[in-house]
């Protein structure tokens, strides 16, 4: 299927341009018709009159000359086509990276937070970055379960290493009058969710 569009592009393209000629090369056709017509009925090589054998040796001219473009054509245009499709090629590839480019690009107020997000990782031991990354798999973790997993004093332990940060909220759960916090939950920052999981698990580099 692709060589025979290859093919019929290469015929439409010839189509199209055989019958657009030149100014030179209608005279030139002209000339050679008129002076093949004289030459034959000097020699008389035709049995024609002149008015008529000159008007049949310029159709004929013509149609040789048609003949030899469609011929010079058919050899000179799949070397334009692949040329043209160079171009083409080389622009699709050249908007195809403007688009990634522009993709990949993060906003500077990205950038402010992963930095931020990296800053207070950096402080972190091996231990409280393991809770850090429990949060970003489960979403929230219950008080109850931090003594059970091993983190009873993780978030504490994480809050002074990132003072202001608000790296991981706690939310309580006070039912009934709302006073006696009978076990809430912790969370990562949202706002920061999307800049710690950047940094704890960096995006692949995209093929290129």
């Amino acid at each position: 299927m692709v060589a025979l569009e290859y093919y019929g592009r290469i015929l439409r393209n010839v189509r199209g341009k055989i019958l657009v000629f030149s100014k030179d090369q209608i005279i030139t056709g002209a000339v050679a018709a008129v002076i093949s017509a004289v030459l034959a009925i000097f020699l008389k090589l035709t049995p024609l009159r002149p008015g008529v054998a000159m008007a049949v040796f310029a159709l004929l001219g013509y149609l040789v000359v048609v003949l030899l473009r469609f011929l010079i054509l058919a050899l000179q245009e799949p070397a334009a086509l692949d040329q043209q499709q160079a171009r083409e090629l080389d622009r699709l590839i050249a908007e195809v990276a403007t688009l990634r480019q522009a993709l990949e690009a993060k906003h500077p107020h990205d950038v402010h937070l992963e930095e931020r997000a990296r800053q207070v990782l950096g402080r972190l031991d091996q231990h409280e970055r393991a809770f850090v990354s429990l949060l970003l798999d489960r979403g929230n973790i219950p008080r109850a379960e931090l003594a059970p997993r091993g983190y009873a004093n993780a978030p504490q332990t994480i809050a002074e290493k990132a003072p202001h940060n608000g790296f991981i909220p706690y939310e309580p759960w006070r039912p009934g009058n709302g006073v006696v916090d009978l076990g809430g939950h912790y969370f990562l920052n949202p706002n920061l969710l999307p800049s710690i999981r950047n940094v704890l698990h960096p995006p692949s580099p995209p093929v290129p």
